[in-house]
């Protein structure tokens, strides 16, 4: 029977989308080669594997998939030298890309690695002097330093020692990403070194995936080179401290760290949720996004995913293909996933998992309903919980176990966390109700805030979070409901940056932040857009 007369049952649609089964692994006996280098049996059917290969979905096929599951695809390759002629093709694209990748990627970190450090050495050359140059001072015209002036050293050393940590731990970054992107380059070429033609033909998408995310970090200029310089820097001489008695101007000192160019992003993708729309009349549903290998979304019971490999060099479009959705039958509050896309969820009691055959577990129960759910991405495989109504944030193992408890510093006030993230490095991020945005590190003790008040671009009111995220670059974003174009960026300690430049924003709901950079925005409504920065490869406009 002809595969493009077969009818395609909703049973074969689903084998189709699910089916990523088929390898050569313990197929073949060691002494063994098969002559047309494919696996022996289906695992799906349990039949013997033909002498042929659906160009659609790149797989070989049995008598069974050809008619069922691959009926739609109508086009297939025949023969071993078609099979060949297939791998090969993609052999080549593969090395194309690995060669682009180890001659573009590497060498621009390693040059972000040493610009760091220039600039590092930089600074502390230019700290040593002025401290050295103010010692030799003091010690002449020690009866002329005021009490202000004698701390002036200590000042200087304090504040350059908190950028010298910032530098740290964006070395620290680089040399991750380094590390991550050598491992992927190196698992790529060992693939195409050794695996068979079949293997690389059923591993082509994983592989393309692995490239794909490898991006180049052109970062905004200042994240990177750090423009701090010393402002105001005091001349030492006979005449420097001849100033009035409550007046310390000239012993200031000032670090310089400012975002100066503003990041303009383009609108690339804008859909609609594939679920019910009588969903979307319950006023009650909270939206949440989260993503690590893939971008996950929830609205009430339906979570749906969409990969980001796919994505990566396409045209703008006004369609997103997502991948998977699934129903967990229960109103979802908030979702979160660790850096391996372990997909965690919360209801009114408990906080619960899903497992990457699509099992839903539930990993405890809380006695008070939850509001916000953010899991480490350090492999930890911890959690906070936040509850609003309960005023605690909590931090559990994925078992239960409790760990800390983060309470307010003043024992007269309570959080009250709606929407939290953290960032790469630990540090917390929540909306304290609509006041304010309240930055914890990650111990819990208190780093700053963003008050109602902060002075933007946007002169439409008191800010209002209604969703945050954070970038690598361990920007800060958030939605603000009285704002015109919606989105806010800061700085990590809270200080207002830039707004983006979006239009129509209006009842932006959440945003979140994919691995490739991209800025994806939900609407209570259901839509979906995603809006990437120019300073990203691939950028189209």
């Amino acid at each position: 029977m002809s595969a493009s007369t077969m009818p395609v049952t909703k049973r074969d649609t689903k084998s189709f989308k699910t089916n990523n089964s088929f390898s050569t692994k313990n197929t073949m006996k060691s002494n063994e080669i098969d002559i047309f280098d494919v696996p022996e049996k289906c695992r799906l059917h349990r039949m013997k594997i033909l002498n042929m290969y659906c160009v659609f979905c790149e797989k070989p096929l049995c008598e069974q998939c050809k008619t069922t599951a691959h009926a739609r695809h109508l086009t297939e390759i025949k023969g071993q030298e078609a099979l060949m002629r297939a791998a090969k093709n993609r052999r080549t694209k593969l090395k194309f890309m690995l060669k682009t990748k180890e001659g573009n990627v590497i060498p621009c970190i390693k040059q972000l690695i040493m610009k760091i450090t220039e600039s590092k050495a930089k600074l502390q050359s230019q700290v040593d002097d002025a401290v050295r140059r103010y010692n030799n001072y003091a010690e002449r015209h020690w009866d002329k330093l005021l009490q202000t002036e004698e701390d002036w050293s200590l000042v200087v050393i304090s504040k350059a020692a908190d950028y010298f940590k910032v530098m740290d731990e964006k070395l620290l970054f680089l040399k991750e990403q380094l590390f991550q992107v050598e491992t992927c380059l190196a698992f790529v070429k060992s693939k195409l070194d050794d695996v068979s033609h079949a293997e690389l033909l059923l591993e082509f998408g994983t592989l393309r995936a692995y490239m794909e995310l490898i991006i180049e970090p052109k970062w905004p200029r200042e994240e990177i080179l750090l423009s701090m310089s010393l402002r105001a820097v005091p001349d030492f001489g006979s005449i420097m401290f001849e100033t009035e008695l409550n007046s310390n101007k000239n012993c200031s000192i000032e670090f310089v760290h400012e975002l100066t160019e503003h990041v303009v992003y383009a609108r690339v993708y804008d859909t609609q949720m594939p679920i019910p729309k009588r969903t979307f009349e319950d006023e009650t549903a909270k939206i949440s996004l989260t993503s690590a290998t893939k971008m996950y979304v929830s609205f009430r019971e339906y979570i749906v995913t969409y990969p980001l490999d796919n994505r990566r060099y396409t045209k703008p479009s006004t369609n997103i293909r997502f991948s998977e959705i699934m129903s967990v039958r229960e109103n979802i509050l908030d979702i979160s996933c660790d850096q391996n896309s372990n997909l965690f969820f919360i209801t009114r009691n408990a906080i619960k998992a899903i497992t990457h055959d699509k099992k839903i577990l539930k990993c405890f129960g809380t006695n008070d309903v939850p509001s916000a759910l953010c899991v480490t991405r350090d492999g930890a495989q911890e959690m906070l919980v936040a509850f609003h109504d309960a005023g605690k944030i909590l931090k559990f193992t994925v078992t239960g176990q409790l760990l800390a408890s983060f309470i307010h510093p003043d024992p007269k006030m309570v959080y009250r966390p709606r929407h939290m993230k953290t960032n790469y490095i630990g540090d917390i991020f929540f909306s304290d109700d609509i006041s304010n945005v309240t930055i914890l590190d990650a111990n819990g003790i208190w780093k700053g805030a963003i008050n109602r008040d902060v002075k933007t671009t946007v002169s439409s009111g008191p800010l209002r979070p209604t969703g945050i995220a954070c970038s690598f670059q361990r920007h800060l974003f958030i939605v603000d409901a009285n704002a015109v174009t919606n989105l806010h960026i800061f700085s990590e300690d809270g200080k207002y940056l830039q707004t983006a430049v979006f239009k129509n924003l209006q009842e932006a709901y959440v945003v979140d932040i994919d691995a490739t950079g991209d800025v994806w925005i939900a609407f209570k409504d259901g839509r979906l857009r995603i809006y990437r920065p120019d300073f990203i490869p691939g950028l189209d406009s």
